[in-house]
């Protein structure tokens, strides 16, 4: 049995443990955030359990499958996550059979419901069986009703107060009912991604924007994201690219043999040998127009000149403007 759930929600997670135990079987952890939030949880004694009933993911084959139950993440078909990895076959520890129940313990987020059931449809695949929220009642909302809320502003009796989670609408209607349990406007604060709510001799004012939103890793979450390489792959993904190698005689000013044009993903097999007509064809034109000028080839050729002559004869034929390489060999 495997149930996948979100790891802060730790009763849940103490609810699978009891039950495990009471029909005698052993519980593996899955999942970076799950092991966190469990290890977090049992050091601080919210946790019951007997003291061998959990063992190591590495472990469970040593065991019968019907002797074991994991608690894993990737209730939302989040793509690096434990239960995804299992439904396409890609977990170090976990393969998925015919003899295995998948139980998701949670209800799609707004706009996950594809990731969610494209996992779903590898587990079908993989010969599971799985219940998810559509098919049972296996899972309570974690966030508090209207009711609850009000009991925690009655308890709490907030100076100030700043609704948090959620969409606008949301941080609206949550500070709409504080208003309503005796909360003045004047101390609700509803803000916005990159606002920022800074206290001044204990009095909070919104005093200036910081950037926020997505954080874009690069394969190492030490490297540094460049706005001008995704600017460059974007354009590789939209309009391909167009390698030149050319060898130039300096002291004569002339070409040496046929210069050797390559492209990907750039036009179709059909148009190539023609546009690379056109391309050899431009260069010819340009060293020998070089060739005749008062400068000397070699700075004729390192300056933009020959680039910007290229991809005008790039984008007149195709409309397009690829990533373009240019290799000067000097002989």
């Amino acid at each position: 049995i495997i149930v996948a759930t979100f790891s802060s929600n730790i009763y849940r997670v103490q609810q699978v443990v009891t039950a495990a135990e009471a029909v005698g079987r052993k519980v593996a952890l899955v999942g970076r955030s799950m092991l966190n939030v469990f290890k977090a949880a049992n050091n601080l004694g919210y946790i019951d359990m007997n003291h061998n009933t959990l063992i190591d993911i590495s472990d469970i084959n040593k065991y019968p499958p019907e002797e074991i139950v994991i608690i894993t993440t990737g209730s939302q078909g989040e793509p690096l996550a434990a239960l995804t990895r299992m439904a396409f076959s890609e977990h170090r520890f976990v393969e998925i059979n015919r003899s295995d129940t998948v139980i998701i313990s949670a209800t799609p987020i707004p706009g996950n419901e594809k990731p969610i059931y494209r996992v779903i449809n590898e587990l079908y695949k993989r010969g599971a069986h799985v219940v998810y929220s559509a098919l049972a009642d296996i899972h309570v909302s974690g966030h508090a009703y209207r009711e609850e809320i009000k009991i925690l502003h009655q308890l709490i009796h907030p100076r100030y107060f700043m609704p948090a989670h959620g969409e606008y609408r949301h941080l609206f209607m949550h500070a709409d009912l504080a208003h309503e349990m005796g909360q003045p406007w004047d101390s609700i604060y509803i803000l916005n991604n990159g606002d920022i709510l800074e206290f001044k001799n204990g009095t909070p004012e919104i005093t200036g924007y910081t950037k926020a939103g997505d954080i874009l890793i690069d394969g190492s979450p030490k490297s540094q994201i460049d706005g001008k390489v995704l600017d460059q792959r974007l354009t590789l993904s939209d309009d391909g690219v167009v390698s030149i190698a050319l060898a130039v005689d300096m002291r004569r000013k002339r070409l040496v043999g046929r210069p050797i044009v390559q492209t990907r993903g750039f036009i179709y097999q059909k148009d190539i040998h023609s546009m690379d007509n056109e391309i050899i064809k431009r260069i010819k034109m340009f060293i020998n127009k070089a060739a005749h000028s008062k400068q000397p080839l070699e700075a004729v050729l390192k300056s933009n000149a020959l680039r910007n002559s290229l991809q005008s004869v790039l984008y007149s034929r195709t409309e397009r403007r690829p990533v373009l390489l240019i290799s000067i060999i000097e002989v």
